[in-house]
């Protein structure tokens, strides 16, 4: 598989564990809000893009065990670690991919909810516009998506404002 942002390759190989243990400390607890807020809302499938260790995944699946969850990430490291914590947990109802969320490996209109957290700002502009034109094939009808990021990226808003 080719690595279209290498470069974060070596950051992301060693940053799960770290991820992983300063997630909850953000303040505001954004996985957490989300998680709930998904729950709330019941949907039936969720995929998570750049969900690295699927932490945000996870948190979801324990409020609403009723929810599949995909999780995709580029770094199978960071998926390594998720996988981990996922068998210590034991749960059955999150499924780790690695791939491109510029190229999803999912069919269309196959979920409720596309969701990232903190994982868009990672995306070359090029990489992020076609990302974003893969969670709209994959979305059902009346779907949403939902992403939770440090600062917007500067084509954000012109995408999302069309």
């Amino acid at each position: 598989m080719s690595r279209p942002w290498g470069r974060n390759r070596l950051k992301f190989a060693l940053a799960g564990p770290l991820f992983e243990a300063g997630n909850r400390f953000i303040p505001g607890r954004p996985h957490d809000r989300l998680a709930q807020l998904l729950a709330d809302q019941k949907p039936k499938r969720v995929l998570e893009l750049c969900g690295g260790t699927g932490y945000a995944a996870r948190l979801l699946a324990r409020k609403s065990p009723s929810t599949r969850v995909d999780c995709l990430d580029i770094s199978p490291e960071m998926l390594a670690v998720g996988r981990r914590y996922l068998t210590r947990a034991g749960i059955g109802t999150v499924a780790l991919h690695e791939g491109d969320a510029a190229a999803l490996p999912f069919g269309n209109d196959t979920f409720d909810v596309v969701m990232s957290v903190f994982g868009w700002h990672e995306l070359p502009t090029d990489i992020r516009h076609r990302a974003i034109d893969e969670a709209i094939r994959v979305l059902r009808l009346a779907g949403q998506v939902i992403a939770i990021d440090l600062d917007p990226p500067p084509t954000a808003r012109t995408i999302f404002e069309t």
